[in-house]
């Protein structure tokens, strides 16, 4: 049975709500109705069949023509029925007619579009296109059309009304009702052009006692009572009508209809993917398809890795690229450098390549081959808040958010610290600090430690020494040259000294520099 063009399933991905916006691709959808969180999945085979379902409406795009047109009907049946819900009953019906003319439509559309998915190589669009051609052959759908099609025409297609009273002997009326309604106009005939016409063959209605008369012959008041009982009668026609077929549509709806509504998230997330990677393409940024590996692998490796975000704003002429990876030699990485130096956006394009490599998406950077994690922490500043901060202390909100990530790390999370424990002095810092890299050690998860402590660094032979260390702790450092900062990234113990020196020697601020001019 057919549910899912991306296989999703409910899976024990772990993050803090926040983590799209604090990689700061919550403006990344146009779409409020999805959460990117949402479409992570942990699953190898997962995410290399979503890659490929991306992959198909990215090559045909007459295919991602039909699924946009596809997910705006499902939302505006989406929508009827919000509107249904809050409606009279008489509305309800004609809500109901409408959702499934639309529903027709979208079978119609997707049966019509056989050549574009018969191009498709992923299993979740065949699947797909093969439950709606299902459909469309099915009996009880081929009745269900011919039934709809007759109620709209009869409504939609109204010319005249035939309308029957009987009368009492004093000829007030004693009852009248709407005896047809007809897709023909009524001619306006006389007597002896009726006679005239008898055996003509010529079946259309006609009015033969007399010609029809305007309504202007009768003043406003009068043709508002007209109006207004006529409406009335005829409302209760189509009741009537279309009360006793409502039921079993309805139930088809909820049933058949149910199941493309149940997709429309999938068909959002799909169609802003596609519209996404062809505006990074068109800004001529570098994409390519990850490698995805095993969970168990625990494999990052990138060539070209830059941050996406940082190079729709800055262009992709100034972007820099780095190459990263853990390894049995660093799954933990102390990370260090100057600020502004780049520490905080390179972080962020970790975070980003392993996001976008688990939504099934092309990765930035040249090169990728990455395992999917459980979990995925980032404890940045961005995080604390006002409240937080202002009943429990900076430090204490930090603290207890870093608690709470490390209890419910696994072997299998990356975490991504910014500037973590920041907001005490050095020594009350590298203390909580060196005791938090210890303990995420022994877990055997990978880890970025952005910081300007660069004593922590120091402590990396201590633990690696550590019987209870799993995780590897090696150095990154921001690479300066004469004391400017290129933001490329090496793989090597730094010397934060060095540091301030070429920065102070730049303005100016060194003792040679400094000192009293009639010393020099």
């Amino acid at each position: 049975m057919f549910n899912s063009i991306l296989n999703l399933t409910k899976e024990n991905f772990i993050c803090d709500s926040n983590l799209i916006k604090m990689l700061s691709l919550d403006n990344l959808l146009y779409s409020k109705e999805i959460n990117l969180l949402d479409f992570i999945s942990s699953d190898r085979d997962v995410i290399c069949s979503r890659n490929e379902v991306i992959e198909d409406l990215v090559r045909n795009i007459e295919l991602y023509e039909i699924f946009k047109n596809l997910t705006s009907a499902l939302q505006y049946i989406k929508n009827i029925t919000n509107i249904k819900e809050i409606s009279y009953a008489s509305e309800t019906h004609l809500f109901s007619l409408k959702q499934l003319g639309i529903y027709i439509e979208c079978v119609n559309m997707v049966v019509a579009g056989k050549d574009s998915f018969m191009k498709a190589t992923s299993h979740g669009i065949t699947s797909f296109y093969h439950y709606v051609e299902e459909i469309a052959q099915s009996e009880e759908y081929l009745l269900l059309v011919k039934g709809t099609e007759n109620i709209i025409g009869q409504i939609s297609n109204i010319k005249s009304i035939t309308v029957g009273f009987n009368f009492n002997e004093d000829l007030s009326i004693k009852e009248g009702g709407i005896l047809s309604i007809n897709s023909s106009p009524i001619i306006s005939m006389s007597l002896v052009e009726k006679l005239l016409s008898l055996g003509s063959g010529d079946d259309k209605l006609n009015a033969s006692i007399a010609p029809l008369t305007s309504m202007k012959i009768v003043n406003q008041h009068e043709q508002e009572l007209i109006n207004n009982h006529f409406y009335s009668a005829l409302n209760k026609w189509f009741r009537k009508n279309i009360s006793q077929w409502q039921p079993s549509v309805d139930a088809y709806l909820k049933n058949k209809c149910k199941v493309l509504l149940d997709l429309l998230p999938e068909l959002i997330f799909l169609t802003e993917s596609v519209r996404i990677h062809k505006e990074f393409r068109d800004m001529g940024l570098e994409l390519c398809k990850p490698i995805i590996e095993e969970k168990e692998a625990k494999t990052f490796i990138t060539q070209g890795l830059y941050n996406l975000i940082l190079a729709t704003k800055i262009g992709k002429e100034k972007i820099v690229q780095n190459d990263f990876r853990f390894d049995e030699k660093g799954m933990i990485y102390i990370f260090t450098g100057p600020n502004q130096g780049g520490k905080s956006v390179f972080t962020c394009a970790v975070g980003i390549a392993q996001i976008f490599a688990q939504l099934g998406w092309l990765v930035p950077a040249k090169y990728a081959r990455i395992s999917p994690v459980t979990g995925l922490f980032a404890h940045f500043p961005i995080a604390a808040t006002q409240a937080n901060t202002d009943s429990k202390g900076r430090l204490g909100e930090e603290c207890e958010r870093l608690a709470g990530i490390i209890n419910n790390i696994t072997e299998y999370s990356l975490i991504l610290m910014d500037e973590t424990l920041s907001s005490t002095d050095a020594s009350e810092a590298i203390y909580i600090a060196s005791d938090a890299i210890k303990a995420i050690s022994t877990y055997g998860c990978r880890c970025i430690y952005c910081t300007h402590l660069h004593e922590i660094a120091g402590l990396t032979d201590e633990i690696n020494s550590s019987d209870e260390c799993i995780s590897k702790v090696d150095y990154l450092k921001v690479c300066i040259d004469s004391g400017v900062r290129n933001y490329k990234i090496s793989r090597e113990k730094s010397d934060g000294k060095s540091y301030a020196y070429d920065i102070a020697k730049k303005y100016g601020l060194t003792y040679e520099l400094m000192r009293n001019a009639d010393l020099k």
